[in-house]
């Protein structure tokens, strides 16, 4: 109520302050371009009128921040009343100076007392908005609101997608580049969160979803409905599959994608769109269909820009993949290093995720090596192991750099940060 009362007096003063700012703009034109000859002389007149118009647009400018009793505003409410303030008594002092020698000037009168008493209620209502900090705050409310907006966010994913290594945002729940899955996890609890549930398994914290994705789902399809040329229109359907494939919707990806294929006339741009729709597919463990679409890309790309023949590699010999991981989780490391193995001679470039069982063999190897073997063998064992596990799980990375010097570590640092903004 205190507040609600202090915003009303703030709206009252800054409108009168917004008022006396354009009587004071008003004045400085009449008095000092119209009558600045006979009241002050051309030049005093001018340099006057050019101060005067000048305090009249700081107090019309700085009285909307304080009749609005905008968030954020106060400090440059107080600033600009008290500057006003100040300007209008420096005028005001010289206007009463000049009467001393034009005191029967009616303009030079009228102007100096009209200064002065403008400078009482704007001293006034500087000290009103200063002690109202207040009222230019967020309410508790409001407050609250934005802490449980910012609390909301209860899912988080990795950095980077598993697969294809392109940058991804915390609230995607697959890549919009190649269609993969992220592994989302609980912003409660860090544990992994399965597909499509409400609240986390192990601690119950509701899982959030991002509305920002489905605005900006909303705004595409609007602009896909759009008349436009054919190759635009496949352009936007592609930027709408993305869309959908951020907010883990992959049928509508899915179909938004055909559309794409449809609109365009290039065979190179079908075949991509096409091994991204397949990527889709196998992840959802529609494999069946997506070999059909790999073949049909291959038939349309023969030299396979696209790389739908290393996709299709891979989820031929999957089956194989997904047993190697499961011999892992069982205990069974031998019959997890075979099997991965046999995956990566057919799954060359580790679409199927099990290089890091490989690469936790090579870290052991490593490890017996170190202090033993050249230095350089064994970073070049770590490498391989790097190459296999990109995302750090078999802790690779991080047993090369300590073995690098520290001037070297650093060196091997910048070039990598300056790549960034290429």
């Amino acid at each position: 109520m205190i507040v609600a009362g202090r915003k009303g007096v703030l709206k009252v003063a800054g409108g009168l302050m917004f008022i006396g700012g354009l009587l004071l703009i008003v004045a400085s034109f009449y008095i000092f371009l119209l009558k600045g000859t006979y009241a002050f002389g051309t030049l005093t007149g001018l340099v006057i009128g050019l101060l005067t118009f000048i305090i009249g647009g700081f107090a019309a400018v700085s009285s909307l921040g304080i009749i609005r009793v905008e968030q954020g505003a106060w400090r440059n409410s107080v600033i600009f009343t008290i500057l006003t303030t100040l300007l209008l008594l420096l005028t005001s002092y010289i206007a009463f100076d000049i009467m001393g020698t034009k005191g029967d000037d009616i303009y030079v009168q009228m102007f100096a007392w009209a200064c002065l008493v403008m400078a009482a209620p704007l001293a006034i209502c500087s000290l009103i908005v200063w002690r109202s900090r207040e009222a230019f705050m967020p309410s508790e409310e409001e407050v609250k609101t934005a802490l449980r907006r910012m609390g909301g966010v209860t899912v988080r994913t990795v950095s980077e997608c598993p697969k294809c290594k392109e940058i991804v945002e915390k609230d995607w729940v697959l890549c919009p580049q190649c269609g993969t899955r992220l592994p989302q996890l609980c912003a409660n609890c860090g544990k992994v969160l399965p597909p499509k549930v409400e609240n986390c398994p192990s601690c119950g914290a509701a899982v959030g979803r991002g509305e920002a994705a489905q605005r900006n789902i909303a705004n595409l399809k609007e602009l896909t409905e759009q008349q436009a040329l054919p190759e635009s229109r496949s352009v936007r359907y592609a930027r709408l599959a993305e869309a959908y494939l951020k907010a883990g919707e992959t049928d509508n990806a899915i179909e938004s994608l055909r559309k794409a294929i449809h609109y365009t006339e290039f065979d190179r741009k079908r075949s991509n769109f096409m091994v991204k729709m397949a990527t889709i597919l196998s992840s959802e463990g529609r494999d069946p269909e997506a070999l059909q679409i790999l073949d049909a890309a291959l038939a349309l790309d023969p030299s396979d820009e696209t790389g739908a023949a290393a996709l299709k590699d891979s989820i031929i010999i999957k089956p194989k993949a997904i047993a190697a991981v499961e011999a892992y989780e069982k205990g069974d490391k031998q019959t997890a290093l075979k099997l991965a193995e046999e995956t990566l001679a057919t799954d060359k470039m580790n679409l199927n995720g099990v290089g890091w069982i490989k690469a936790e063999q090579l870290v052991a190897k490593a490890t017996d090596m170190r202090g033993k073997a050249p230095e350089g063998e064994t970073l070049a064992v770590l490498d391989q192991a790097i190459k296999l596990d990109p995302t750090g799980k078999t802790g690779a990375s991080q047993m090369k750099q300590s073995m690098m010097p520290k001037e070297k570590v650093k060196r091997a640092k910048i070039p990598k940060m300056k790549s960034q903004f290429k």
